[in-house]
């Protein structure tokens, strides 16, 4: 099973358009969509002093599934030799 993400556009009739890379030629495949917006900052959109959108950050922080964001414990630190 091969995994990517592709982004595309919803037409106003509900229609998406889906280019698949090559090597899916001639073959039968599920296709499974979940729908999860992305922000597209408007041309006229007030961004912040780096370029971007106000409060572009403060709406990641509020999406579902920021618990696999979480670092694991990262074990004990090996001791090494000083270089001379």
């Amino acid at each position: 099973m091969d995994t990517f993400v592709l982004h595309t556009h919803v037409s106003a009739d509900g229609h998406i358009t889906l280019t698949l890379p090559a090597g899916f030629e001639n073959q039968a495949i599920e296709v499974v969509v979940r729908r999860s917006p992305i922000v597209v900052p408007k041309l006229d959109e007030p961004v912040d002093a780096l370029g971007w959108p106000i409060g572009y950050f403060e709406m990641l922080d509020n999406m579902p599934g920021d618990d696999i964001l979480e670092r694991p414990e990262q074990g004990e630190y090996e001791e090494r030799d000083e270089i001379e």
